[in-house]
């Protein structure tokens, strides 16, 4: 399962595209450096990838790719986004995956889904 996100924005610097998946590389003024490398080394670990295009000027695309092993298969997936798109697009996709999502924008709520409920798999994203 891929899934792709796309924006239209800045874009990346060349010189810096090749150093992003590096630890402690940052161009943010606040930046550790470790957010895509977490990410990279967590996917690695489940047989996955990232990979990240980028043209100055256009825009980035982002793919993370993970297998679906269907006897293996999560089953219930919990997502926090801030976003209220992507966690929609995102919860709409596992569904249709045959995944069990619970999904919502407020971290207070995911709290109390985290409570109340196990899941097999979390993905978070706020800011």
């Amino acid at each position: 399962m891929s899934i792709l996100i796309k924006d239209n924005g800045e874009g990346i610097a060349k010189k810096d595209l090749k150093n992003i998946t590096n630890p402690f590389f940052t161009t943010k003024a606040k930046g550790t450096g470790l957010g895509l490398v977490v990410c990279k080394q967590v996917l690695m670990l489940h047989s996955g990838s990232l990979t990240i295009k980028s043209v100055e000027g256009k825009g980035t695309t982002v793919a993370v790719t993970l297998p679906i092993h269907k006897k293996e298969m999560h089953k219930k997936i919990l997502i926090i986004d801030d976003d209220s798109g992507v966690c929609n697009s995102l919860a709409m996709l596992l569904r249709g995956e045959g995944y069990s999502v619970d999904a919502t924008t407020d971290s207070g709520e995911g709290v109390v889904l985290i409570e109340k409920d196990r899941y097999d798999v979390y993905l978070f994203d706020i800011r």
